[in-house]
């Protein structure tokens, strides 16, 4: 940790400025490429570059450069002299011709669109065509993103031997597309607005798409997590009450991403991403682009307050090589970090001072967040501050309502975020004011939301329909602690209509309700937003009643469906299933087809370990809490019939019914790898340490494994934290069409 260059906050090494400083300069415009990367390699590339006055220069200086060849040898064929192209089917004159009319002219003629059309056979084997749509490889396709101009001439260009055009092509279509396309919300009559939700981490997730699609080699957990993508909650429209796409969603889906991710790939940087170090994704820009055809180096324009520019690069697949090996690495790496420092340096002395008057703004908004601790919490970018009530406010440093530099977001009992934000905006009659000013008077409004209230009605609204977090559901505040904070408060008792009387307050059964504390408000708070999306409410219907409803709704509907299966004549087994059909009937609502979804109703906590380490779960004390409990998912999950094998002697390996693999380390792992199998109920097959999957789940078999795991958590040590059998699906049902998710299928052997 270290001081924070502005507010002296500790933050984490590796950035001069803490998260929310950086959010606030990014926020200005004049600060916006100010400490993406750290300055020692920012002055690097100014050395690198130093003396060359065009891009030209600059572009030929670095095609030569030892650590750029380096960094390009992944495309390089073994033979040097090697044409990647064996078959030019409308012939190589009239392909060569046709390539020249698409670079130089927009009307074609027929002829060169049937000769991009024919396209090529390369070496490897694969067809590459071109369409007005972009480039399809063996009838795939297309990839519009493609920079096809470029390709087209250095398909054309001698240089092309001994390069993998193929390998080059994929890459330019992973590094230069645009953000990932997100529904957000509902515009009427079924459409929905779509924005662009950009992230350090797309250029990989585009290739691994691109190797998929094209049925490249590819391992089976690398493919079924890339699926996963396409049906996580961050990138799907969740409800009006949801929060949409995060950047902390998509962080935590990198973080637990497969321990050996794209195995048997021989590219750098996939090497780069199979590592357990790393720091916080960094807002990066996209440093690439395609456009027109053309592939771009997009650099920062400081004179000009912090602009993008876009560079042209060179035809060359020296520079191409270097630039894609670069951007598909990992955010955390060095190599990512270098090429944006090239972007910083590329024109000229970064502005590397703050503004005195910002400056003293952004101290100023943090001594007024240290003064009021017991009612702040900063979270990365995000601030959290309480009412006098007790309300919860999630404030953002961003582009708001009105062109307000800032978001609010009222919080509910249970720590989530509400939609719309609230619409509170920027005192504009005064004179401007630098961010930090506005900021700061904004959280003391929010201090004081019942004085500020009565003069914004969106914030009125929220006090008066939103009960504050208290310990339990069902406890509302009392006339003492209304008059406390509302001095013209009158009690019901009075007989006079009350100044103050919200909807979340009964005047009539109020009891002595206690505000929920501070530390256990913002625990829940970062807990429903970690994934970027709010959990949804339950919703009972008459069709699944609640255990021990009303007046026994629960049992007298039990009782009612069993005396109408007795009387269509079904058997034991049916009325054997009814409870499970019930129990999974009061299930919440999950879109997701993948872990989560499989687990059963329980509740789910995934720790992201340190923040600088990618947690490994075959290390204790994630191993019991979390290895195995996939294990036990897959036991519970596995149809009759199934088979297992264990070792003679600790440590063994075990490969289950999905192909997940696991390394059982001692004696007392393998005892209890055997009572799971047992409380599963696997039984004896051949011998002492063959199983198979006789019966379902015996009577009693989720509090005898709560038991075992309460033990394991007490030998730990780790009583403080969560239940572990938490992790552990509690309902069974035999389904093995659910144990098709890549967590299920990884090999984690030691």
């Amino acid at each position: 940790m270290m001081p924070c260059t502005i507010c002296q906050a500790e933050h984490h090494e590796g950035q001069q400025y803490c998260d929310l400083c950086t959010a606030i300069l990014r926020t200005t415009g004049d600060h916006r490429w100010l400490d993406l990367v750290r300055p020692p390699l920012v002055s690097e590339a100014r050395d690198v570059l130093q003396g060359m006055t065009s891009s030209r220069a600059r572009w030929a200086h670095l095609k030569h450069a030892p650590w750029v060849l380096e960094a390009g040898n992944w495309a390089r064929l073994e033979d040097p002299s090697m044409d990647p192209i064996a078959d030019w089917h409308a012939g190589k004159a009239a392909f060569e011709e046709a390539a020249k009319a698409a670079r130089t002219s927009e009307d074609l003629a027929p002829e060169h669109h049937r000769a991009l059309a024919q396209g090529v056979t390369l070496a490897t084997g694969q067809l590459v065509q071109f369409s007005d749509e972009g480039v399809l490889i063996d009838g795939r396709g297309p990839f519009a993103r493609v920079p096809w101009k470029d390709m087209l001439e250095l398909m054309c260009s001698p240089s092309r031997r001994g390069w993998d055009l193929l390998g080059l092509a994929m890459a330019a279509a992973s590094v230069s597309g645009p953000g990932i396309r997100v529904p957000m919300q509902p515009v009427g009559f079924g459409a929905h607005h779509v924005i662009q939700e950009t992230h350090p981490v797309q250029p990989m997730l585009r290739w691994l798409s691109i190797l998929k699609r094209l049925r490249a080699p590819l391992d089976d957990v690398t493919s079924l997590w890339i699926a996963d993508f396409d049906h996580s909650p961050p990138l799907r429209w969740q409800g009006r009450a949801a929060r949409g796409p995060q950047r902390e969603a998509l962080n935590e889906l990198i973080r637990q991403r497969p321990q050996r991710l794209a195995e048997g790939r021989s590219e750098p940087w996939v090497a780069a991403w199979n590592t357990t170090k790393e720091v916080e994704h960094r807002p990066l820009p996209q440093a690439l682009s395609s456009d027109q055809g053309r592939l771009s180096f997009r650099v920062a324009r400081l004179a000009r307050g912090g602009d993008v520019l876009t560079i042209k690069v060179p035809r060359d697949p020296r520079l191409w090589a270097w630039l894609f090996a670069w951007m598909l690495a990992p955010p955390w790496s060095e190599e990512r970090a270098r090429l944006h420092a090239f972007a910083v340096a590329w024109n000229g002395e970064e502005r590397n001072e703050v503004a005195p008057a910002l400056a003293r703004s952004i101290v100023l908004l943090r001594d007024v967040l240290n003064q009021y601790r017991a009612r702040t919490h900063v979270e990365g970018e995000r601030m959290l501050i309480r009412g006098r009530f007790g309300h919860g406010y999630e404030m953002q440093v961003r582009s708001g309502a009105h062109m307000a530099p800032f978001v609010v977001r009222g919080i509910d009992g249970k720590g989530r975020p509400t939609e719309p934000p609230l619409c509170i905006t920027e005192d504009r009659t005064s004179p401007s004011l630098p961010l930090g000013d506005v900021l700061a008077s904004v959280v003391l409004a929010l201090l004081d939301d019942v004085g500020t209230s009565t003069t914004i009605e969106p914030l009125n609204r929220f006090i008066y329909t939103m009960s504050p977090a208290y310990e339990r559901d069902n406890e509302p505040v009392d006339d003492r602690a209304l008059s406390e904070a509302l001095p013209w408060f009158e009690p019901a008792g009075t007989g006079r209509r009350r100044t103050f009387d919200p909807g979340w307050y009964n005047g009539t059964t109020a009891q002595n309700g206690t505000v929920l504390n501070q530390q256990k408000y913002v625990k829940a708070w970062i807990d429903a937003t970690l994934d970027g999306r709010q959990r949804r409410q339950r919703h009972h219907t008459w069709m699944n009643p609640p255990y021990g409803g009303n007046n026994g709704v629960g049992g007298r509907f039990q009782r009612m469906m069993r005396e109408h299966m007795d009387g269509l004549g079904l058997g034991e087994r049916d009325e054997r299933n009814l409870p499970e059909l019930l129990n999974q009937g009061l299930q919440d609502i999950n879109p997701m087809q993948g872990f989560a979804a499989l687990r059963g109703r329980v509740h789910i906590r995934d720790g992201a370990g340190q923040r600088e380490q990618r947690p490994d779960i075959r290390d204790a004390p994630l191993r019991i809490r979390d290895l195995y409990a996939r294990v036990w998912t897959i036991l519970g999950r596995s149809a009759l019939g199934r088979e297992v094998r264990l070792g003679a002697g600790t440590p063994y390996h075990v490969e289950l019914p999905t192909g997940f693999q696991f390394t059982v380390r001692n004696h007392r792992e393998h005892q209890f790898l055997r009572r799971l199998l047992r409380f599963a109920g696997w039984g004896e097959g051949d011998d002492a340490l063959h199983f198979v999957r006789r019966r379902r789940w015996p009577r009693g078999a989720q509090a005898r494994l709560a038991r075992e795991l309460n033990r394991w958590q007490h030998r730990i040590g780790a009583q403080g934290d969560v239940p572990w059998w938490w992790n552990y699906p509690r309902e069974e049902f035999i389904d093995e069409g659910m144990l098709n998710d890549w967590r299920l299928r990884e090999d984690l052997r030691d």
